[in-house]
């Protein structure tokens, strides 16, 4: 193993997320992110629509792990709100009208993807 594949396994968002399962996860949220990425052609249509498929191609699990970042991500709020009760999210916009600038955001305590989205 190289030592960029074991830097990347440390990673907290890469780890295991603990007793977590696809049922802890908003699939309807899932399967929306990506259908948005595919409409504005940032991802290829998925073979498949299955929350799980998803997650897989996706890299955001593997096998029947669900890491922490897709829990982050994707989790349902009850159990985000005991199991990471102190996890925030700073977020940014890039805007590529011209030079690349970040545009700051205050951290997010909704679920990650709809706070983006402003949903």
């Amino acid at each position: 193993m190289t030592s960029d594949q074991i830097a990347f396994l440390e990673r907290w968002e890469n780890q295991e997320a603990a007793g977590w399962s696809i049922d802890d996860l908003d699939g309807d949220e899932v399967r929306s992110t990506v259908a948005e990425a595919v409409r504005r052609e940032r991802l290829n249509e998925p073979e498949r629509r299955g929350v799980e498929d998803l997650l897989l191609e996706l890299g955001l699990m593997q096998g029947d792990v669900v890491y922490r970042a897709t829990a982050v991500l994707f989790g349902k709020r009850r159990r985000l709100e005991l199991d990471f009760p102190q996890c925030l999210l700073r977020v940014a916009r890039v805007s590529r009208v011209g030079p690349v600038d970040v545009l700051g955001q205050p951290p997010v305590r909704r679920q990650r993807f709809r706070a983006v989205a402003g949903r």
